[in-house]
């Protein structure tokens, strides 16, 4: 039977509702600004666009750190086809356009994620108004809203419903191809969309409900082998892979940055728990703002809010206990699909929604440690707080099952609304009469109690007037109509009043390019680096904190901080760099200056900036104000005739921290195929030779070196796989050099030398999807001749 779901009122009612609450985001020429989306997605972006408007392709930021892979960098997602739409915005209108966009961008993926749940409820048997309630709670729940700013997060949010409802029909036998096919293109979507933790869970969820779909109708055919088993999840699997096959492009490059990066070897327990579910937050299941709202300025939790943030409309938990009770004695409904009876999964979700949580107090369970350490892959991801998209998705879809359940209340259920309704009354007038003659305790706590009160009594009221089911006819119809939209409203004005400003807007301008004279001379020509002290206090004690959205000093000066990654905007070069992954070399390098300044060990301190080719400090001189020093680091490129080759990096180390080290004129190579040697004649000799810089572009940069002797050219840049040097025409193998730069080997004449940001990972991964696209499209084509 052909599936038909068009565009309804409902869809028109999760159309509707993102838009509202980010009407101040999309009304003029604002744009969105906290956080990571100046800090990170709009910069990646738009960095990506100046490098394809050179012609080439953005696989390399030779701007942050001593430069880092780009697209290889996974949140930024440069292959998701819908960021494409974004950046074209930046290529036609500059990166204001694509900033004003942000706004749109987030608003559209709240309305996909609404019409995914709604359309997975509907698979479910639920009536509209259970859909849209579902697809409310889902959409403009606490988790998603809060996190709108970090977009990648958001993006794989709003693919999970689509996955669990294609997965849904792929898993019934008598479906056909082009589910599968929907499928594949959802999960190649999560995959491209550029987080990977939220992926993973995304991938767990989908493998649990297509496994608690075998099991269901297994138990209802009497069928128990393996072999049929193994069919049964095949499809699932097949599309899994294929769908990893798709993103190839994104996930080889991003797989061999992290074979290279800080997290190779996963993140260290003491940083990866930092953000565990604070376990008083549950009570913001029904209370979102217990302990304050960093739009009100008032919050004073545990963390930050948006961290813990699970909510999906302060009835939505109730909803979800009644969905229990409702299975008591009642017959399991059928939904518009030939022969097959779909479960609501009651049990599975509250059963998945209560390990999520669990899971996500992280080092609040004293066990928490052997999970993180020894479960697969789970000691590569930060913050087990955001397992919690689980819960969110699971309270969404009961509170939905659970209205679409509810019935006029009548008996028992007609009693214990009334006293709910007492409740509320008794919650409201106590809590208000404690707050009149207590002003002064924890305001937020008291307010919240008082609010919740008077919602269970609008909400028990809205309950205590459902519609009877034994009328019939139009007064039936009206009636209906009349107690949904009620319950409608109540939810909608529940959930955008409560999320109301998590999302702060800016004046666009704010990501203007800055003018030539806004930008010292100095800094345009060399690197810097804010000190990682600096760089905390201006961060999360000055402009992005954790208490309030609005900076000590105001936003006007936000762009001269040069905080990682705002220096893309102008392509000012910075060693520090904002990325999630960074090459492990690099990592250990920036702790290796970290210490230093907390050691006050200047000496070391000098010696790393100058060898890091720092020509510019940025120091901390006020609240959100910042002044500029002046460095003598070495050059970024530059000629060594004195080459010493060591065994280990860590003896590189510490010859680069001894006093006795001449980091001017001797060059620390580590290489398997050299020998351990010393090259040194005369110190005190300086390299004859000139160097020209020839073209520097993120992908090529290219010099004309003249030396008079043997030598090596020392580029202060990261050494990361994928650069290949050419002397002369030559292929040259690149070496190590002072522990993570690049050496390359010269003779003594003129060379042309260049060197070329040429990935195999990249170029590999895209053939092997662009290989998988033309067999998807061919699975296809053959299909539709089949049928015609």
């Amino acid at each position: 039977m052909k599936r038909n779901y068009p565009i309804d009122i409902w869809d028109g009612i999760l159309f509707i509702a993102p838009l509202i609450l980010f009407s101040p985001v999309l009304m003029g020429e604002k744009a969105l600004f906290w956080g990571t989306t100046i800090l990170q997605f709009i910069p990646w972006r738009h960095l990506a666009v100046q490098i394809i408007r050179q012609g080439q392709l953005p696989l390399w930021n030779p701007y942050s750190g001593m430069g880092a892979p780009l697209l290889a960098n996974y949140q930024s997602a440069l292959l998701y086809p819908l960021n494409w739409i974004m950046m074209l915005l930046d290529y036609l209108g500059g990166v204001e356009w694509s900033a004003i966009g942000q706004g749109y961008f987030i608003a559209a993926h709240l309305i996909l994620a609404g019409w995914g749940m709604r359309r997975f409820l509907r698979l479910m048997g639920l009536q509209p108004l259970g859909q849209t309630i579902g697809g409310l709670g889902y959409a403009l729940g606490g988790y998603l809203v809060s996190r709108s700013s970090f977009q990648s997060i958001l993006i794989c949010a709003s693919w999970i419903p689509w996955i669990l409802y294609f997965a849904t029909l792929v898993m019934d036998g008598s479906s056909n191809r082009k589910n599968f096919l929907y499928l594949t293109l959802s999960l190649m979507m999560l995959l491209l969309a550029g987080h990977a933790q939220t992926s993973w869970y995304a991938l767990w969820m989908g493998t649990f409900w297509c496994v608690y779909l075998i099991w269901k109708r297994f138990q209802r055919e009497k069928v128990f082998d393996i072999k049929s088993w193994i069919k049964a999840l095949l499809p699932w699997v097949t599309a899994v892979m294929v769908a990893v096959l798709l993103s190839s492009g994104q996930l080889l490059p991003t797989l061999e940055y992290m074979h290279y990066s800080q997290r190779a070897s996963g993140v260290a327990s003491e940083i990866g728990l930092i953000y565990s579910f604070w376990p008083w937050r549950i009570l913001t299941f029904f209370m979102p703002n217990l302990f304050g709202n960093p739009s009100s300025e008032n919050y004073w939790g545990y963390g930050n809010y948006w961290e813990d943030a699970v909510y999906s409309g302060a009835m939505a938990l109730p909803l979800a206990i009644y969905a229990i009770f409702s299975l008591r004695g009642k017959r399991r409904q059928k939904i518009d699909h030939p022969n097959h009876h779909f479960p609501k999964g009651i049990i599975f979700w509250w059963v998945l929604m209560l390990i999520s949580i669990f899971l996500a107090f992280g080092k609040n369970l004293p066990f928490y440690s052997s999970i993180y350490d020894h479960f697969f892959l789970f000691n590569l991801f930060q913050a087990p707080t955001r397992i919690t998209i689980i819960t969110q998705f699971g309270l969404a879809y009961l509170a939905g099952v659970g209205i679409d359940s509810w019935k006029k209340p009548m008996g028992k259920r007609l009693y214990w609304l009334r006293l709910a309704i007492a409740g509320g009354f008794a919650i409201l007038i106590t809590a208000g009469l404690f707050h009149y003659f207590n002003r002064e305790f924890y305001p937020t706590i008291v307010l919240s109690v008082i609010l919740l009160g008077l919602q269970a009594i609008i909400f028990g009221c809205i309950l205590l007037y459902t519609p009877d089911n034994d009328e019939m006819g139009i007064k039936k119809l009206h009636k209906y109509t009349l107690w949904s939209i009620l319950v409608i409203a109540y939810f909608m004005f529940d959930l955008i009043g409560f999320q109301w400003g998590l999302n702060p807007a800016i004046n666009a301008d704010v990501y203007e390019p800055l003018g030539a004279d806004q930008i010292p001379q100095q800094i345009i020509q060399g690197r810097g680096i804010l000190l990682p002290e600096d760089e905390y206090l201006l961060k999360f004690n000055d402009y992005f904190r954790f208490d309030t959205f609005e900076p000590k000093s105001g936003w006007e000066s936000v762009r001269f901080t040069w905080l990682p990654n705002i220096n893309l905007f102008d392509r000012v070069s910075l060693l520090n760099n904002f990325d999630p992954l960074v090459p492990q070399s690099f990592s250990h390098w920036m702790k290796s200056i970290d210490d230093a300044q907390k050691s006050s060990n200047e000496v070391r301190l000098a010696r790393l900036l100058k060898l890091s080719s720092v020509q510019w400090i940025v120091e901390r001189e006020s609240e959100g104000r910042v002044k500029i020093t002046p460095f003598a680091g070495l050059e970024r490129a530059r000629i060594v005739n004195c080459a010493v080759v060591l065994d280990n990096q860590e003896a590189i180390l510490g010859q680069l921290f001894s006093p006795e080290a001449n980091i001017d004129k001797v060059v620390y190579l580590y290489s398997k195929e050299l020998s351990e040697q010393n090259d040194c004649e005369r110190l005190d000799d300086n390299p004859k030779g000139s160097l020209q810089w020839i073209e520097n572009s993120p992908n090529r940069i290219k010099f004309l070196v003249t030396s008079q002797k043997n030598g090596w050219l020392v580029i202060h840049d990261i050494n990361y796989p994928g650069w290949i040097a050419k002397v002369n025409g030559n292929p040259t193998k690149i070496y190590s050099a002072n522990y993570l730069f690049r050496a390359i080997p010269l003779q003594a004449s003129n060379n042309e030398v260049v060197l070329i940001y040429q990935p195999w990972s990249f170029f590999i991964g895209l053939a092997v999807s662009l290989i998988t696209s033309i067999g998807l499209i061919c699975f296809s084509i053959y299909k539709n001749n089949a049928h015609s």
